[in-house]
């Protein structure tokens, strides 16, 4: 009898450290879940990925482009019209850059409000899974003294 009282005793003892050690684990399980998967990055970040080969989108406009001029090497095609609705030839162009949804990728605007929104929506809504953007856009980037090149058509 002490025997299958031990048994019994070891058996709730393991259940109960089961159900302690998924308690602990369920907000850790639950939080990487739900929360996004993309990334906000600095200008540093963003050279360090570049020189990995990443590819850069800027998705901001033509005149924005040409006030301001890019980052070097990123590739350029307008995200939003000025009405702020998606820019009809944005998804054949996006396409073409990142073939697939595991092709890692970082998107950059004006102030990064444009590109947090969009790369949230790719990840949601399209199953990208390394979308990346630059937090500060354009104008992080120079408040960091990073250069510019003029933009070019």
């Amino acid at each position: 009898m002490k025997i299958v009282r031990k048994t019994h005793l070891v058996q709730r003892y393991f259940a109960a450290l089961v159900l302690a050690i998924a308690g602990l684990l369920a907000p850790v399980v639950w939080a990487s879940e739900t929360q996004s998967m993309g990334y906000d990055l600095s200008s540093t970040e963003l050279m360090a990925q570049q020189s990995n080969g990443v590819v850069i989108v800027d998705i901001r406009r033509n005149e924005e482009w040409k006030d301001t001029g890019i980052i070097d090497g990123a590739e350029t095609i307008t995200a939003f019209t000025k009405a702020g609705s998606l820019h009809p030839d944005f998804q054949v162009k996006f396409a073409s850059l990142v073939p697939n949804p595991d092709t890692p990728f970082i998107l950059y605007c004006r102030s990064g409000r444009r590109t947090e929104i969009l790369r949230d929506a790719l990840e949601s809504s399209m199953g990208f899974t390394k979308a990346m953007h630059l937090s500060g856009g354009i104008v992080g980037w120079k408040k960091d003294g990073k250069k510019l090149v003029n933009y070019t058509p």
